[in-house]
């Protein structure tokens, strides 16, 4: 524990500093405020009903997404500089640097999603299940981080990799045009099982009869499952290439 301790001190100071010199990570960090200060605007002028039930879940899947694109533009950097090396041989080796950025993005993910659900200011009516939502989500980021440190050549690689990933973050549009049936096209998307356990969360009992929704009729425990074992294979599996690829 002596030892622990003074070690992810010094990681934690390490990856906040390297963020902090970049300048495009420290923009990217301010992403979050800016998106949901803007959909808190357009609830606020715009005539739709529930849209504030609608946009409520795309802050937090925002936040976390940014969230583990920060980190993983890191991981890149511990790669190129070859410092991935060093980190073998703390105590612990990989066993401990995997949970330390497992932790640290999830600890990360949780923040950032709650304080821009506490910027937007709709209460959901649901609360411990907009929490489990949430938490389950926080995965979402970690895997984004180790997927981009496990693919991306450089950082440039990583930037072209965040805007295809980005196709993923809009998968729950699906549940505005596609009838359920169709939606199964993106069911290995976690963004979408948590846009849905969101939804009920900020939604309550009658979201299934929300205006504009084709609902699937999934139920709150089913989509936080679903999150869960898909961020929890794609934490395993890019990690793995991550350090295969570093090492």
């Amino acid at each position: 524990m002596k030892t622990g301790v003074p070690v992810l001190a010094n990681l934690l100071h390490k990856d906040l500093l390297s963020a902090y010199r970049d300048r495009f990570l420290v923009f990217l960090s301010l992403y979050p405020v800016v998106i949901t200060l803007s959909t808190r605007y357009v609830i606020a002028v715009a005539r739709v009903p529930h849209l504030d039930v609608y946009l409520a879940p795309a802050n937090i899947l925002m936040a976390q997404y940014v969230v583990g694109i920060i980190v993983g533009f890191n991981l890149i950097e511990e790669r190129e500089m070859q410092t991935w090396i060093a980190l073998r041989v703390m105590p612990g080796g990989t066993r401990f640097s995997r949970v330390y950025y497992t932790g640290f993005t999830v600890l990360a993910s949780v923040f950032t999603a709650l304080f821009s659900a506490v910027v937007y200011g709709v209460v959901p009516r649901n609360v411990p299940l907009a929490v489990a939502g949430t938490l389950a989500a926080s995965l979402t980021g970690t895997m984004v981080a180790f997927a981009l440190g496990s693919l991306a050549q450089n950082k440039i690689e990583g930037l072209a990799l965040t805007k295809t990933a980005g196709f993923g973050l809009i998968s729950p549009a699906l549940l505005f045009v596609a009838p359920p049936a169709w939606q199964v096209l993106v069911a290995w998307s976690p963004w979408y099982w948590t846009y849905i356990s969101l939804l009920w969360a900020y939604g309550g009992n009658g979201v299934s009869s929300l205006p504009l929704l084709k609902w699937p009729g999934y139920s709150p425990v089913v989509s936080i499952l679903a999150t869960l074992t898909i961020n929890t294979l794609g934490v395993a599996l890019f990690w793995r290439k991550y350090t295969s690829r570093a090492s």
